[in-house]
């Protein structure tokens, strides 16, 4: 695996891989999918940890199409995420103001992704977490 700078999945840690960031454009998306599918092609178990959002207010015709391109990426993907993602691990703001709104995507976003998500305080949190659904 050739890794790049704009790697968005860190997996120096593997089976516990981190996002450097969340993918904001349609390019990051397509990144952050085509390296998704690389982790699932291991069939091996992996959780992945999500850094904190920024709150982004409305979404873009961007985001729209982003979103458009996971859910169809997950049509055929999500069986996999399903068995080899163990956890979508979610690090909330230092502040915790995104908790309520993050309490209320959760359900949300793991009924589209598949995996459970866990929602954490901190990065040190988070890790456990990701390490722990894994044994």
């Amino acid at each position: 695996i050739v890794m790049t700078n704009n790697t968005i999945i860190n997996i120096q840690d593997w089976p516990v891989c981190s996002m450097n960031t969340f993918p904001s454009s349609m390019g990051e998306t397509q990144q952050w999918l085509a390296e998704l599918e690389l982790l699932l092609a291991k069939k091996e178990s992996f959780s992945l940890i999500y850094p904190p959002m920024k709150p982004k207010g409305k979404p873009t015709a961007e985001d729209m199409e982003c979103m458009k391109t996971v859910r169809r990426w997950l049509k055929d993907a999500r069986e996999g995420m399903v068995k080899y993602c163990q956890a979508m691990v979610i690090t909330l703001q230092s502040d915790g103001s995104d908790k309520l709104e993050m309490e209320k995507m959760a359900p949300v976003i793991s009924s589209l992704y598949g995996p459970e998500v866990y929602l954490e305080e901190n990065a040190l949190l988070a890790q456990k977490r990701a390490v722990s659904v894994l044994n």
